[in-house]
């Protein structure tokens, strides 16, 4: 199977880390409509009309260790992805836009805020 080069300038490689980067992006993309989509019918009294998205991540949720652990898989998938479109397109705006990619992807990756909110791990990092 070959990869069509849509857009002018890209590299012609079918490297099977190429087409795993473009899955990658395929499902971190759906994957986050379908996780928020069943993550919000199990939590009672939700109403996506009123709330953001953010509340089901939040600490009082009944499902924000689903929700978080959802983030950090899409922040996986995401950085793979931007690791992928690096490599696949040549030019200096191709590069920008996949370093742009990566940030919005460590952006909602809860991982920061996680182990510093934990308090047994914040104290086994920073000890004193």
């Amino acid at each position: 199977m070959q990869l069509q080069a849509y857009f002018t300038g890209m590299k012609q490689e079918n490297s099977p880390f190429l087409i795993a980067a473009a899955i990658c992006g395929w499902l971190a993309c759906i994957g986050d409509f379908a996780v928020t989509f069943f993550l919000k019918s199990l939590y009672p009294g939700y109403n996506s009309l009123y709330q953001t998205i953010s509340y089901l991540g939040t600490s009082d949720s009944p499902v924000a260790g689903y929700m978080n652990a959802w983030s950090v898989n899409f922040f996986i998938l995401l950085a793979i992805f931007a690791a992928g479109f690096y490599r696949a397109f040549p030019g200096k705006w191709a590069k920008i836009t996949a370093w742009l990619i990566f940030c919005m992807a460590w952006e909602k990756a809860p991982v920061q805020d996680y182990f510093l909110s934990n308090t047994q791990m914040a104290n086994s990092l920073f000890p004193g």
